[in-house]
This record gives structure tokens, C-alpha cells and sequence, in this order.
């Protein structure tokens, strides 16, 4: 077979990940989200990854590309079709018999010897034959670049699983997140409605202005304000939640069970190497199989540049009465090879093995470019776990913090000893902990999420 031959290129990478700790636990990457031990967030994964459209149409491509790799497989074996003919002519009577018989002679569907009268009937059934003879390589590359294109379409099948089990992870827990807010608002609302009743009546006491109680009241309608945006992001979450388990938003929003998010478990990152990516992240995978495929389409391309041969052969009936077709006398045969050589292509062919080989060379920047990609997200989600984790600690110490400031705040306003002013800042700044310390759950949620992801989790 001409043209190169595949191997898969060495690829050196470190031998561990600068930014991971060392004191990690194994995590079984297939099922990483069991960690989190919802029950309904493992019922949804598994629906999803039944129902989803997008995998759906991904395994439906797997199942175009094994059709395609049979057709190539199918180009190395004879191609036999039958044939039936059926017709009535008439020939000019000022044509000669041997001048007619030198036309038909050349016709593969009109008998070599004319007799008889101007109007004659035409019969024929029978068996064609052809068998390319692959001496080159053109077909078995073929083959062979259409197995690597649906391998390639497998391992994107489950890089589309992969994302989808993140990204309901991802959705679920957003939409926690935002539950969450909405309950801290509502709260903070509830607290600020008993503040404002208490401010009203110390001012029927002609204890304090009228400018405490407006002071309270605005505070009061500021909280409300921010309930909608939340409402409507939470909404938006629940909707992309059930579009990535082929459900109706309307109906499934009745569904969804959502729960308050918990500290996420500390210390439960994968202890994985760098040269585990090659074998679990399907990018790398089906960059790695568009390299194998584009290599053996050289060699299609370059046998494109020698002769061409295939063995021709048919055999069937011939005869001017239907009655007679079938008879044994009435048969007729051919066999033998055929050649077909380019002489003159302005360059075309040459052409095209550049083409290819452009294309080979792009598939092989492109898989080197998957890997260090690969790289920087796992780097990257590593870091940015472990930052958040130590944020989310920080962010806790605040809100106990400020929830004793808060309470320290009220006793003395109640005393009489502060002013409104004093509690409604440590109100605010309990509330804006508060809030904090839930966006950081979220943020460390997803954070871990992607690390899953980046690592080749999940399939």
C-alpha cells in the first residue's frame, strides 16, 4: 500500500499536576457525582443520559459513520448487479447490413448479427460483474480512515456524555443556589417586617422620628426588590435542567425537588496523573483518531496517482422472442481486466496528496493543541477548587462573625443605646455574608464539577 503507515505519536507530559495536593483520596471517576450523595441528583443523571437529545443525536452519528466504514469495506469485495432489458426497434432500410453490423457490434445491447424485418423485438437478462483490484491500497486505506472516523464519532459521543452529566451537576446546583438566596431574602424580609413593626410602634411611644421608620421602610421594599431577578434566574435554571433530560420545562418545574447545598466534602479530589488524560478524555482520544484517519487518506490520495485495474465479467440471455430467451443457445459472456490511468490532469492529483497532507499535518497540531488544552483545564480547575475552598472557609468565619455583630447591634438598639443606622448596616452586612457564603457553596460546587470534567470523568 503506498502512502504512510499510522503510529500514534509520543507525547511527553509531567509527571503530576503542579497544583495538586498530595493528600487527596482515590475518587471513582465513572460515577464522581455519587460523592455528593443526592439521591435525586443521581436519578437525574441517569435519566438524562437515557433521554438527552444532544447524546442522542452523538450515538446516532456512531451509527452513520459504522454504515459509511461498511460501504468502504464493502469496496474491497466484487460488486455484482443483474440487468433485464426489454425493447422494440426499427432499423433504416438505407443502411447497409455491414455498415449496421459495424454500429452494433459496439452496442452491448443490440445483437452483433441484424437479420430479419425493419421492426424487431429486443431481449436481454443477465449478471454484471466488477472487481476492483486493489494493487495500490486505495480501498484498504479507505477502510481503514473510516474505522478511525467512527471511532473519532464514539469518543465524541462520550465527550458529549461527559459534558452532560457536568452540566446537569452544574444546573442542579445553581438552581440549590438560587433556591437558597430566594429563602435568605425572604427571611431577611420577614426580619426586616418585624424591625419596621417595632420601629412603628416606638414612634406611637414617641420614641423615635419619622425618619427612622421611612429609613426601615425603604430597607424593607429594597429587600423585596431583589426576590424577582432571583425567582426568574431560578426559573431559567429549572428550565435548563429539564431541556438536558428531554423533558417539557412546564411540567418537569412540578418535578424538581431541589435541596439546600451542604459544605461540599472536603479533600475528595482525584488523585489521577497527567498521562491518565490520554486515555480518559475523549477529546484527546478522537483528536488522536482524526490523526490516524487523515494519515491513511494520504495514501488514498497518492494511489489515486497509479493505474487503476478491475477484473470485468457478465453473463446473461439475449434473443429477439420472449419464448427463446431463456434457452441455452441464447446466452452470452465476457471477462477480462480493465486499466484506467490518468495521462493528463493539470496537476489535480499531486493536488490533492498536498491537500490531504496539509490536512494530516493540521489534525496533528490540532491533537497536540487538545492535550495542552487539556492540561490547562485541569490546572486550572485545581487551583481554582482549592482557592474557592479556602475562600469558602473564610466566608463561614464572617458570617459567624457578623451574625453575633447583628445580634449585638439589635440588643443595643432595643436598650436604646445605637442608633437605627448602626443596625441596619449590620443587617445589611449579615445578609450580604450570608449571600456571600451561598454563592461560594455554588461556586465551590461547580468548581469541583470541572475538575471532574477536565479529568475525563464521567463515562
Amino acid at each position: 500500500m503506498v502512502g504512510p503507515n499510522y503510529h500514534e505519536p509520543e507525547v511527553c507530559l509531567p509527571n503530576q499536576y503542579e497544583e495538586m495536593k498530595e493528600d487527596g483520596e482515590e475518587v471513582n471517576l465513572s460515577c464522581w457525582w455519587t460523592i455528593f450523595e443526592l439521591p435525586h441528583l443521581n436519578e437525574m443523571i441517569e435519566e438524562g443520559l437515557a433521554k438527552n437529545l444532544d447524546l442522542n443525536i452523538a450515538l446516532e452519528k456512531i451509527e452513520e459513520l459504522r454504515a459509511i466504514y461498511r460501504v468502504e469495506v464493502s469496496k474491497l469485495f466484487p460488486q455484482i448487479s443483474g440487468n433485464a432489458l426489454a425493447s422494440r426497434f426499427r432499423r433504416s432500410p438505407n443502411i447497409s447490413s455491414s455498415a449496421f453490423e459495424s454500429i452494433t457490434t459496439e452496442a452491448e445491447s443490440f445483437p452483433t448479427v441484424f437479420s430479419g424485418p425493419l421492426v424487431q423485438n429486443f431481449f436481454q437478462a443477465g449478471l454484471d460483474a466488477v472487481w476492483e483490484l486493489d494493487f495500490f491500497g486505495k480501498n484498504r486505506r479507505a477502510k481503514r480512515a473510516a474505522f478511525h472516523d467512527m471511532e473519532a464519532s464514539r469518543e465524541n459521543a462520550w465527550g458529549v456524555q461527559i459534558i452532560l452529566v457536568a452540566d446537569i451537576a452544574k444546573t442542579y446546583f445553581d438552581g440549590c443556589a438560587f433556591q437558597d438566596q430566594i429563602l435568605i431574602v425572604k427571611e431577611q424580609i420577614e426580619r426586616q417586617t418585624a424591625l419596621l413593626d417595632l420601629a412603628k410602634s416606638r414612634y406611637d411611644a414617641g420614641l423615635i422620628s419619622d425618619i427612622d421608620v421611612a429609613e426601615l421602610q425603604a430597607d424593607l421594599e429594597e429587600q423585596k426588590s431583589i426576590l424577582p431577578p432571583l425567582e426568574t434566574i431560578l426559573k431559567q435554571a429549572i428550565f435548563e435542567l429539564a431541556i438536558l433530560l428531554g423533558k417539557q420545562p412546564e411540567a418537569f418545574e412540578q418535578q424538581l425537588i431541589l435541596t439546600a447545598i451542604e459544605p461540599i466534602p472536603l479533600s475528595k479530589w482525584p488523585t489521577s496523573l497527567p498521562s491518565d488524560l490520554l486515555r480518559r478524555r475523549p477529546d484527546i482520544r478522537k483528536a488522536e483518531r482524526e490523526l490516524a484517519a487523515a494519515t491513511e487518506r494520504i495514501g488514498v490520495a497518492k494511489a489515486e496517482l497509479f493505474p487503476t485495474f478491475s477484473l470485468l465479467a457478465n453473463f446473461g440471455f439475449q434473443s429477439s422472442k420472449a419464448k427463446t430467451l431463456f434457452d441455452w443457445t441464447s446466452r452470452f459472456w465476457e471477462i477480462g481486466p480493465s486499466m484506467i490511468v490518468s495521462l493528463f490532469d493539470a496537476g489535480k492529483l499531486r493536488a490533492q496528496v498536498n491537500a490531504q497532507t496539509s490536512r494530516q499535518k493540521q489534525a496533528l497540531f490540532s491533537y497536540e493543541q487538545t492535550i495542552l488544552n487539556s492540561l490547562k483545564e485541569v490546572e486550572g480547575s485545581f487551583i481554582a477548587y482549592f482557592k474557592e475552598e479556602n475562600r469558602f472557609a473564610q466566608i463561614a468565619e464572617k458570617v459567624s462573625s457578623n451574625q453575633k455583630i447583628r445580634e449585638y447591634a439589635f440588643d443595643l438598639y432595643v436598650s436604646g443605646l445605637t442608633s437605627l443606622s448602626e443596625l441596619l448596616i449590620a443587617e445589611k452586612t449579615l445578609f450580604n455574608s450570608k449571600i456571600e457564603l451561598t454563592i461560594s457553596k455554588q461556586t465551590l460546587a461547580a468548581n469541583l464539577i470541572a475538575l471532574y470534567k477536565a479529568l475525563g470523568g464521567g463515562w
